[in-house]
């Protein structure tokens, strides 16, 4: 006598059955969907990585802020120079760390990440059945008024660093008007410093090649 388990109702899937999703065959359209497709994983494999470096980053600045409240705690104990020294020296160490965060993700992630979309891009403008996110992309990466900037994240964090150096540092002048007004234009023309290099870095004055080869594309379908 057959057991109910062992019943097979017609149209129930065997759990065994492998499902193959949009099978690539020899078909030209399906090679180009396959090799879009695995572009598109690529992209969203660096953009994972970016996000990756961004939450360091926040990580290190959380970590540098509780360290200064330690700092002026009541257990750090009798240090043998200022804390408002170690203070500042924290800062810059952590503010060093997130220029080298945002070299990386800047610099050289974000670098493959637009190449591989110039390759899309290429994909499809020849396959108009393809959407046209990457050609979306292209045009705002080549139009100024609504290009984003990635850097402002890290500078965020940045001036977050400076405000607290430049607080260290007016309280180790006692805030003195004389020095406290040298000390804020020193930490004003730093902060500027640092917005221009990273700014300018990230979108030259002269277009960057990956700019200039988007530009070069017609992004009209």
């Amino acid at each position: 006598m057959l057991e109910k388990d062992d019943l097979e109702y017609e149209g129930q899937e065997s759990p065994d059955t492998e499902f193959i999703i949009d099978p690539i065959d020899e078909t030209r359209k399906s090679i180009n969907f396959g090799l879009y497709a695995l572009l598109n994983s690529l992209k969203n494999f660096y953009s994972r990585i970016q996000d990756s470096y961004k939450k360091v980053t926040f990580t290190w600045l959380i970590a540098s802020l509780i360290g200064m409240g330690f700092l002026f705690s009541q257990k750090a104990g009798n240090l043998p120079v200022s804390p408002f020294y170690i203070a500042i020296f924290i800062e810059f160490i952590t503010m060093w760390g997130i220029t080298l965060l945002w070299f990386i993700d800047i610099l050289i992630y974000q670098t493959y990440f637009y190449g591989v979309v110039i390759e899309e891009i290429k994909l499809e403008k020849s396959n108009e059945w393809l959407p046209e996110l990457n050609i979306n992309i292209g045009k705002i990466m080549t139009d100024p008024k609504k290009r984003v900037s990635q850097s402002f994240f890290y500078l965020g964090c940045d001036y977050i660093l400076l405000i607290f150096m430049c607080i260290m540092a007016l309280n180790l002048v006692h805030f003195h008007i004389f020095y406290s007004i040298i000390v804020l234009i020193f930490f004003i023309l730093f902060g500027s410093l640092i917005t221009f290099i990273i700014l300018r870095f990230e979108h030259p004055k002269k277009k960057s090649p990956l700019a200039n080869q988007i530009k070069q594309i017609d992004l009209k379908k």
